[in-house]
């Protein structure tokens, strides 16, 4: 049977001793022809097979030969082929050894690899970076035959009208066996880096495991119709992911995957969070889409008003009642403006008639004990001291003026100098008989009664008995001797929005450019408050933005709509993500911990000892040092490495628009893998041989 590349590769390597004798040049030499495109008879006095006779050993030279100038020569090539099949276990396993104490906490790990020594022990040089990817995978195959490769694809390379048509065949043929997974393998591990890239995973232990993924998945490879990540999770979204997602963009906070995820999705998560592994980039990422949103919801605050980073309940209490009184007193000045303009028209001093008011306040305070009688009853010798007197101190004119009525009117709730405000129910027939006298005394004057009626209803409104000023009054006096009854009046009105409202109708509005009012201020504070108590609260941990996004969601509506503002939207877009960050009930403390560490343990010194006996075995095969090491190593950083890739895997853009339920986006995938190798092989066995030139070759 003709000599083929690989035939003469696996010749060399195997008849060393023969290096400096003719035959082994006239092997050298049609190697060289067959690489070139050039296939030659068999030289005269040569089989085309290794010969059967026992040849005549050279003698071993003191050191190794320095390695020919062109780095594709047959020594050079034959040489890395060598060191690539005796190395390739040991420095896979070191692979995986770097790329898991990477993973956990090492990044800067590197041990050094075999092959390389090997080659420079033997005096090779290594493969230029040029070198066309069908050199590339040619050798790599060579090597993975020489170092247990199948004899299955050895005869379907040898029966190739070239060794770049082995490269279809292998694939199409013998998809699982040694070539496939080697050029798979190749284009892995370039994916591989590109994905892990963006993933932030370091490039080496990206490109590897797209080499052990592209190797292991070639058959399955072209199968695959869109990318394995977006296969992995498209489908596993919560229903109000597209919402989740959109608020989060808006807002500038960076999901994890949980918070878009159903309870699979979670729990996978959370146990993540709990492996070596995976643990510290998950909780992190958890980490940092809390502290966005709290940031997001501080932000929000100042945009509503606040001017206090750390505000107590004391603080927004005591500001209320500011609020409370100032806008009584205001509320108090507005509705006494149509009251003078009315009193104008009747005329301040026209006579008014004391004796209706009179008498309701002493029937008023004959049906009540003397504590509430006193306020009334002071109101009665106010009046009456006013009022003339003959000789004996008898009253002999009840008349007053038409002022007079009106402004004892305006002070019945009020605390004046040496009396207290009188009790509502009484204060509303003393108000009722001072109207009355005003009413007929405008009536003498020529005012219509409806145009009386009309202000006075305004101001009965305002003034009356329940109305604002009198609710105003009562907070205000309230939160004076204790500030928590100011913020309770706030709390209280989460679910009462009247409150608010009256707050709001009663505050004068502010000018722009004057920064905010001062109940935009309590309101800002309320909310940086409500943030505090939750999520930035480093008290609170994983339960935080649950309980922020509770608290906002048992606001009535209203009343959101009230201390939230123009920043209503935000508030609920926020919401939306904390509840959305809220974490799986799950078991915790110390029985979760250790829980996962006895796993982790068990399966690292199973998967530890595995390693070494495939290293020890792998070193015997050789007779390179190290093997049982280097295989424990690896062993013991399977588990680490898998949940490290698994982890950024489920936290990568990719994962989380295929749970968002969006349109995938096609990025290097599995699917580009199988594209590359296809096109890789089709352009190498098309007409006219090879198409790189030059120096790769």
């Amino acid at each position: 049977m003709a000599d083929t590349l690989e035939s003469l590769v696996q010749w060399a390597t195997e008849n060393q001793h023969l290096k400096g004798t003719p035959e082994f040049q006239a092997k050298t030499d049609q190697y060289k022809q067959l690489r070139d495109g050039a296939v030659p008879a068999p030289p005269a006095g040569t089989a085309a097979s290794a010969p059967t006779a026992e040849p005549t050993p050279a003698p071993a030279p003191a050191a190794a030969p320095a390695a020919p100038g062109d780095p594709y020569s047959f020594y050079n090539t034959t040489a890395r082929i060598g060191a690539g099949a005796a190395t390739g276990y040991p420095d896979l396993a070191i692979a995986l050894g770097n790329a898991g104490s990477r993973a956990g906490i090492f990044p800067e790990t590197k041990i050094p690899y075999l092959g390389p020594m090997a080659l420079e022990a033997v005096g090779g040089q290594p493969l230029p970076a040029d070198a066309s990817t069908t050199r590339q995978l040619l050798e790599a195959g060579a090597s993975a035959l020489l170092g247990g490769g199948g004899s299955a694809i050895a005869r379907g390379i040898a029966a190739a009208p070239t060794g770049l048509q082995a490269i279809r065949a292998a694939l199409t043929r013998f998809g699982t066996s040694t070539v496939a997974p080697t050029v798979a393998s190749h284009y892995g591990a370039d994916v591989g880096e590109k994905i892990g890239r963006a993933a932030g995973v370091d490039p080496e232990t990206s490109a590897l495991f797209g080499a052990i993924l592209g190797g292991g998945g070639a058959s399955a490879a072209g199968q695959a119709p869109r990318s394995y990540i977006d296969w992995k999770y498209r489908g596993m979204g919560r229903p109000e992911a597209p919402q989740i997602a959109q608020a989060a963009r808006v807002e500038g906070v960076q999901l994890p995957a949980s918070a878009l995820g159903n309870d699979t999705i979670r729990m996978r998560e959370n146990a993540n969070a709990n492996r070596f592994g995976a643990s510290t980039f998950t909780q992190n990422r958890r980490m940092t889409a809390r502290d966005q949103t709290g940031g997001a919801w501080d932000d929000m605050a100042d945009n509503r008003g606040s001017l206090n980073p750390t505000p107590a309940p004391a603080d927004i209490g005591a500001a209320v009642a500011d609020i409370a009184r100032t806008n009584a007193d205001d509320l108090r000045t507005r509705v006494a403006a149509p009251q003078e303009a009315l009193a104008q028209t009747v005329g301040p001093g026209s006579p008014a008639e004391w004796l209706p008011v009179l008498s309701a306040l002493r029937q008023a305070s004959h049906e009540t004990y003397a504590g509430t009688a006193g306020p009334l009853e002071a109101r009665i010798r106010a009046i009456e001291s006013r009022l003339p007197v003959d000789a004996q101190g008898n009253i002999i004119d009840t008349r007053g003026t038409y002022n007079q009525v009106k402004d004892f009117r305006s002070d019945t709730r009020i605390k004046g100098e040496g009396y207290d405000p009188i009790p509502s129910r009484y204060a509303s027939q003393a108000e009722d008989a001072a109207t009355g006298v005003m009413r007929d005394t405008a009536d003498q004057q020529g005012v219509p009664p409806q145009t009386f009626d009309r202000v006075q209803e305004r101001y009965a409104a305002a003034m009356g008995e329940g109305g604002p000023h009198e609710q105003l009054t009562a907070v205000a006096d309230n939160a004076r001797t204790n500030a928590a009854s100011g913020y309770n009046y706030l709390k209280q009105g989460e679910q009462d929005p009247t409150r608010l409202r009256m707050l709001e109708a009663t505050s004068q509005p502010v000018a722009r450019g004057q920064g905010p009012s001062p109940l935009d201020q309590t309101f800002g504070d309320y909310l940086r408050l409500l943030g505090n108590q939750t999520i930035n609260s480093p008290n609170q941990g994983a339960p935080g933005p649950r309980q922020l996004a509770t608290r906002v969601r048992g606001i009535a509506d209203e009343s959101l709509d009230v201390i939230a503002g123009p920043q209503r939207d935000r508030v609920d877009r926020l919401a939306l993500i904390a509840q959305a960050l809220n974490q799986p009930t799950r078991q915790g403390g110390l029985g979760q911990t250790m829980g996962n560490l006895s796993q982790g343990v068990v399966g690292g010194l199973t998967a530890g000892e595995v390693g070494g006996q495939i290293g020890s075995a792998a070193s015997a095969v050789t007779g390179v040092p190290g093997g049982n090491t280097a295989g424990r190593i690896a062993g013991y950083s399977l588990g680490p490495i898998r949940r490290a890739i698994g982890g950024r895997m489920m936290q990568s853009p990719t994962a989380l628009n295929a749970l968002e339920g969006q349109p995938f986006q096609r990025d290097y995938t599995i699917a580009d893998l199988a594209a590359a190798i296809t096109a890789a092989s089709a352009a190498a066995s098309g007409p006219g041989g090879p198409p790189q030139a030059g120096p790769r070759r």
